[in-house]
């Protein structure tokens, strides 16, 4: 690996290379090689692992000048380790890939270097000598300079008692201490090879902020501010907290007998959260009706994908018998006592996800409607997953009657998962429920005539076979659905949606299918757009 090593570097014009028996960074019994060499009046230790191509080399600064993607340790960040393509064949050809996105890391120029610090500038905070190793969370999505500022467990937060602070500990706990802060923005950031100064961040303050500094009056003994910088569309924080303030000025960055603190801010808040895993944030009101293998599904999907507002309504209780066809399994089934689904759903997802906020019924649709508990008027989307067709009937003949202007989607499952369906009505004047049954577009891939239902030894224990892919495939559909709406990508209209899923248990079991099973996906695609009649008892007679 020596002889390798020395052959590449002099592509690289690495100098004084010499192997080292012992490192202060590396375990040598997990070293291939350990060698130092010298790059751009500059000195470096490479550690090439055992595991080497499979774990790449790490780099190590020993002296020199701080530069970016270098951390307080001196280790070297490449950030673009994921761009080497690791042909675990050729050694020599990642190696050479490896130290190329070194030697690049040194061509960047001034402008170059300040713009790539500031986009990881926190972690160069841990360079200077003020810098706290505590832990500091912002969790708060509210008005900033409403919340405070929590000290518990040697960690910092700053939120509210309603935000993700009151989910990670209790906001009543003793040994919290509570303090205020005043919240500025920064235009610009200090140098981060330098060792910073509470005058250097008040030179990068807003002119507005600078007014607000200038107003500020506190006595406390301790004072806190935390800075905020925009950065790639996202916001990043710095807090800093002045100690001994005994200066008659109002300006602690300016005091210099003023004790500087500087803490590192992640970002935790449930917005940023968001962002990072992809999603974004409705607040569009979305009610659920039917919370079995297929709702509890779709309520997973839509509370991590960014819808805040879900209403929820079913009547049935979790028992051990459909545990395999809901999203928590066996979880909340203490002692195998039935749990209202809908319950299990509130707590689980609302502690999953904190800015989610789920109001439960446990009752009939029917009967929520009929004694005016519920206004379906009140919701943007109303998504039913109970595949109960009288039920789909009653929905259907009751928004057109009242003239409810929400969007509405009906879902369900043919028995197996040979199919899935998402029928969406009332997003224009162009058929409902009940011309979709009599029109030509009701694809079914099942033969109608035949019974599906398996029985389990009682009367009420019935049901209808299909698996979790069926379910999950089905709730993403109509995820996909309310999100191209809610975007604005393809707005929802009046349609019927078929996915032709796995045929084969279905086929061996003998049962009959119809002439659909023969279909291609593109084929039936082609027959589920239009399926208003002429003259429904329904939607015609309610739009006439």
């Amino acid at each position: 690996m020596l002889k390798l090593f020395n052959n590449i570097s002099e592509r690289f014009d690495f100098e004084n290379i010499k192997v080292e028996d012992n490192s202060r960074h590396y375990a040598r019994e997990q070293a291939c090689l350990i060698c130092s060499f010298s790059f751009k009046n500059r000195r470096f230790e490479i550690f090439i692992p055992k595991l080497f191509p499979i774990k790449l080399p790490k780099i190590t600064m020993l002296n020199g000048k701080k530069y970016a993607h270098i951390d307080a340790d001196g280790v070297v960040c490449l950030v673009n380790q994921e761009d080497i393509n690791y042909d675990i064949d050729n050694k020599e050809k990642i190696l050479i890939k490896y130290l190329n996105s070194f030697v690049k890391l040194f061509e960047m120029n001034n402008e170059q270097m300040e713009s790539e610090v500031k986009i990881e500038y926190n972690d160069y905070l841990k360079n200077f000598s003020s810098f706290k190793k505590i832990e500091c969370l912002l969790l708060t999505n509210d008005v900033i300079n409403d919340n405070k500022l929590f000290k518990y467990d040697n960690r910092i937060f700053i939120g509210t008692n309603n935000s993700l602070f009151s989910r990670c500990i209790k906001p009543k706990e003793k040994n919290i201490t509570y303090l205020n802060f005043l919240f500025l923005d920064l235009d610009d950031l200090p140098s981060a090879f330098d060792e910073v100064r509470a005058n250097d961040f008040f030179k990068c303050l807003s002119e507005k902020s600078k007014i607000i500094l200038k107003k500020y009056n506190s006595k406390s003994i301790n004072q806190y501010f935390l800075l905020n910088y925009k950065n790639n569309d996202i916001y990043n924080y710095i807090l800093l907290e002045f100690t001994s303030c005994k200066s008659q000025t109002n300006n602690l960055f300016l005091d210099e007998n003023a004790k500087l603190s500087i803490y590192s801010v992640r970002n935790v808040s449930t917005n940023f959260l968001r962002f990072r895993g992809g999603s974004d944030i409705f607040e569009d009101n979305i009610l659920v009706v039917g919370c079995g293998s297929v709702g509890s599904e779709l309520l997973e999907i839509l509370a991590s994908t960014g819808y805040n507002n879900l209403d929820i309504v079913d009547n049935d209780q979790m028992n051990y018998e459909n545990t395999y066809r809901f999203s928590t399994g066996f979880f909340y089934l203490n002692n195998f006592q039935p749990k209202f689904k809908t319950d299990i759903l509130k707590f689980e997802l609302e502690n999953k996800y904190p800015d989610v906020t789920i109001t439960n019924y446990n009752a009939d649709i029917i009967d929520l409607i009929e004694n005016k508990l519920i206004n379906l008027s009140d919701y943007k989307y109303i998504v039913c997953t109970t595949g109960n067709n009288i039920l789909y009937k009653f929905i259907n003949k009751y928004i057109y009657e009242n003239k409810i202007k929400t969007k509405f989607i009906f879902a369900w499952l043919e028995p197996y998962g040979i199919a899935e369906h998402v029928l969406s009505i009332n997003a224009e004047n162009k058929g409902c429920f009940e011309c979709y049954e009599k029109s030509s577009s009701a694809v079914n891939i099942a033969c109608p005539n035949n019974s599906y239902k398996i029985r389990n030894n009682v009367c009420s224990g019935s049901f209808t076979p299909y698996g979790k892919l069926s379910t999950i495939s089905l709730a993403c559909t109509i995820t996909e659905i309310l999100l191209n709406d809610s975007k604005g990508i393809e707005l929802l209209k009046n349609k019927h949606y078929c996915k032709k899923g796995n045929c084969t248990t279905f086929v061996n079991l003998g049962y009959q299918t119809t002439k659909y099973f023969n279909y291609s996906q593109e084929e039936i695609d082609n027959i589920s757009e239009d399926f208003i009649l002429e003259g429904c008892r329904v939607c015609g007679k309610c739009n006439s």
